[in-house]
C-alpha cells in the first residue's frame, strides 16, 4: 500500500524531537542525524514504488543505497536502457499516460530533488559543524520529507479521486500558527515603549529574558525550528549574563541598550515566519474568504466583528492589519478593512489556497492504493 508506507515514513519522521538532542552528549547528535539519513533513504524507496507503478517517471533512475547514498544513473551495476531509462521489467503494468500521471512525476522527481539535496547537505556536514548546525541540517531533512512526500500523496489522491492520507498542511499550518502568535507577542513587547532609557534598561531586559525563557518553556515550542531556537537560547544566555552585574557605569548601560537593539533586530527577523509556505495558502485562503464576506460585515457591525476576530489568526502578516486588529471592533473602518484585504489578495496573488483540500467525492473510484 503505497500510501500507507508514504504516511508510515513521515510519520517516522514527525516522531522525531529535536528539542531533545539540544543538550545531549555530541553522540546522540550524531544518532539523529544517521536517522534523518535512513528516513530520507525510506523516503527514495516510497518514490521508486510510486515510479514503478506509474511506469518510467522522466526516464529517471535513482537506486538508493544501504546508508542513503544515491547512485547516479549507470551505477546501479545494470547500464541503463537507451535513452536513459531503466529497461521495463517483464509484467510490469502499463506506463499510464495522462495530465494526473504527469502530474504525479512532476511531484516524485520535485521530491527527489530536494531529498538529494538535503540528503547531501547532511553527508557534508563536517567535525566541526556544531551541535545546532548538525540539528539544523536534520530539521530541514525532517521538513522536506514531509514536504515532498505530502505532494506526492496528493497528486496520487487526485489522479485516483480519492481523499489524501497524509495531512501534513494541516498540522504544519496548526504548529505555524502557534509560532507566529508567540514571535507576534515577543516582538510587540520587546519594541513596546521604544527604545529604553538608561534607567529603564535593566526592568525592560529582565522582563524580555523572563518572555523568551517562557516561550522556550511552552509546549508550541517544538514547532520552533532548530536554528530560531539555538537563537533564542543565547539571547536568552545574553541577557542573564548582563543582568548577573549590576555595574552602574556608562559602559554597561551602553551594552544593555545595545543588546535591547539587537533583540529588536531578531524579534523582526522571526515575523518573516509568514513567508512560511503554509501560512503563506493559509494566509491567501483567509484572505479571500473575508472578502467575499465584506459585502454583509459592512453594514453589520456584529459581522464585521467576527469577520476582524477571524483575521486575527494573520497578526504579523501586515502593519496596516495589524493597525486594524489592535483597533476596538467597532472602530474598524469598512473602506479600510476592504483596502487592506485587497492589498494583502494582490501581496498573494497566485497562491493556491486549495493545497491541502480532498479531492471532490464525486466521481470516487477504488484505489490500488487504498
Amino acid at each position: 500500500m503505497v500510501q500507507r508506507h508514504l504516511a508510515e515514513v513521515c510519520a517516522g519522521a514527525a516522531a522525531v524531537t529535536l528539542a531533545d538532542y539540544e543538550t545531549d552528549a555530541a553522540g546522540a547528535v550524531d544518532i539523529v542525524v544517521e536517522r534523518a539519513r535512513a528516513l530520507i533513504s525510506q523516503a527514495l524507496e516510497a518514490l521508486d514504488v510510486v515510479a514503478v507503478l506509474y511506469g518510467d517517471l522522466y526516464g529517471e533512475l535513482l537506486e538508493p543505497g544501504e546508508t542513503g547514498e544515491l547512485l547516479e544513473p549507470g551505477e546501479a551495476g545494470e547500464p541503463p536502457a537507451a535513452g536513459g531509462a531503466e529497461a521495463p521489467h517483464e509484467g510490469a503494468a502499463e506506463p499510464v499516460s495522462s495530465p494526473e500521471s504527469a502530474e504525479i512525476a512532476d511531484a516524485v522527481v520535485l521530491a527527489r530533488m530536494g531529498l538529494r539535496h538535503r540528503l547531501r547537505a547532511l553527508r557534508e556536514l563536517g567535525e566541526r559543524a556544531t551541535r545546532w548546525e548538525r540539528l539544523s541540517a536534520v530539521g530541514s531533512a525532517l521538513g522536506t520529507i514531509q514536504t515532498s512526500l505530502n505532494a506526492v500523496d496528493r497528486a496520487m489522491a487526485r489522479a485516483e479521486h480519492i481523499p489524501p492520507s497524509l495531512r501534513f498542511y494541516e498540522s504544519a499550518v496548526e504548529g505555524s500558527l502557534v509560532v507566529r502568535r508567540r514571535y507576534v507577542a515577543l516582538h510587540r513587547l520587546i519594541v513596546q515603549k521604544g527604545p529604553p532609557t538608561a534607567a529603564e534598561a535593566r526592568p525592560r531586559l529582565r522582563l524580555i529574558g523572563n518572555a523568551i525563557a517562557r516561550m522556550l518553556g511552552l509546549q508550541g515550542a517544538i514547532h520552533l525550528r532548530p536554528g530560531d531556537r539555538a537563537l533564542l537560547m543565547m539571547s536568552h544566555a545574553k541577557v542573564r549574563e548582563w543582568l548577573a552585574h549590576h555595574e552602574d557605569d556608562a559602559a554597561h548601560v551602553s551594552a544593555g541598550l545595545r543588546m535591547w537593539q539587537e533583540l529588536v533586530n531578531i524579534s523582526t527577523m522571526f515575523l518573516n515566519v509568514s513567508k512560511r509556505e503554509e501560512l503563506v495558502q493559509h494566509d491567501a485562503r483567509l484572505v479571500r474568504e473575508a472578502l467575499r464576506q465584506m459585502p454583509a460585515a459592512a453594514d453589520d457591525a456584529a459581522a464585521r466583528g467576527a469577520l476582524v476576530a477571524r483575521l486575527s489568526a494573520m497578526a504579523g502578516r501586515s502593519p496596516s492589519l495589524d493597525a486594524l486588529l489592535e483597533a476596538p471592533p467597532e472602530a474598524v473602518d469598512p473602506g479600510e478593512l476592504r483596502r487592506v484585504l485587497e492589498d494583502l489578495d494582490r501581496q498573494l496573488s497566485g497562491v493556491d489556497e486549495s493545497v491541502d483540500a480532498a479531492p471532490p467525492a464525486s466521481g470516487a473510484r477504488s484505489s490500488r492504493w487504498a
